[in-house]
């Protein structure tokens, strides 16, 4: 009964230590399509490769500090754009026209976009492959990567998908009216920060080879950063009103620092948005 009993340990915590690896090959392939998206020289989030002749996917959010709009609120030209390796190789990056144009709301309502490498990179890089959000159930394993909180180097995190849920997400029209539309997102228990946004979430399957992206990184809800957030906003757009000097100390400068203070510290839940609105338009665009 004991050689039993010991036998039956050793193949328990054989198969829960397996469990909890993700594994030599899918790190690689992982750290060999995540890339950091950069607007002109400022780190915006993250991104990863989706086909072998070098289109991405990121959040729009992760890309929205490169547009260029005129007072009317129109996209009138777009700041240079480059992703980064982890060796430091950087290479430039252009968006999808398509998104620019017709697809322009879906985009924003949807928060992705496809972006397209302008150069050969010397870095070899492997694209994920694209599942789809109904096949990821609650409950389910997932992993990420990306690069949160400025850091240099890429961070995986690994845990599983919580609840599944409808987001209504209200748009302002051009002419000040309003709309409302449904988005498939998800709580996570999963490690994220500000600089994930734009990285994989991908649902663990029985081998590398059966791993698929489901998500985007795309949220994390935090109270107290949302709220400074609003407090930075504010205060930048009031930077030119003057400031309010207290014994040579610059008040509105110290509550800028104490707002971005509080904002960069993202510890709170996060979420992702379904893979399946970009998913469309990237199949219809490359096979």
């Amino acid at each position: 009964m004991k050689i039993i009993f010991l036998s039956f340990l050793f193949i328990f915590f054989s198969h829960h230590s397996d469990s909890q690896s993700l594994g030599a090959d899918r790190i690689s392939k992982l750290k060999s399509s995540v890339v950091r998206v950069f607007v002109e020289k400022q780190a915006s989030g993250t991104g990863f490769f989706v086909t072998q002749d070098g289109w991405l996917l990121t959040c729009w959010h992760v890309i929205e500090p490169a547009l260029i709009r005129d007072s009317s609120h129109r996209i009138i030209g777009l700041k240079k754009m480059y992703i980064q390796f982890s060796n430091g190789e950087k290479v430039e990056v252009g968006i999808m026209t398509d998104l620019l144009g017709k697809g322009y709301q879906n985009g924003i309502s949807y928060d992705y976009a496809l972006l397209k490498i302008q150069t050969t990179p010397i870095t070899k890089f492997s694209p994920l492959k694209i599942g789809r959000f109904e096949d990821i159930q609650e409950g389910d394993e997932i992993y990420t990567c990306g690069y949160p909180l400025g850091i240099e180097q890429q961070f995986i995190s690994k845990g599983i998908l919580s609840t599944k849920w409808d987001d209504k997400e209200t748009l302002k029209g051009g002419a000040g009216g309003e709309s409302v539309i449904n988005r498939e997102v998800a709580w996570l228990d999963l490690t994220m920060n500000r600089g994930n946004s734009g990285g994989p979430i991908i649902k663990l399957g029985s081998t590398p080879n059966n791993d698929e992206v489901i998500g985007l990184a795309d949220f994390i809800l935090n109270p107290f950063a949302n709220a400074a957030d609003e407090l930075i906003n504010y205060l930048n757009e009031n930077a030119n009103k003057g400031s309010i000097l207290i014994q040579g100390v610059d008040f509105g400068k110290m509550a800028l620092l104490f707002g971005s203070a509080i904002a960069y510290n993202s510890i709170g839940v996060s979420g992702c948005i379904s893979i399946d609105y970009p998913r469309t338009l990237l199949i219809g665009e490359n096979h």
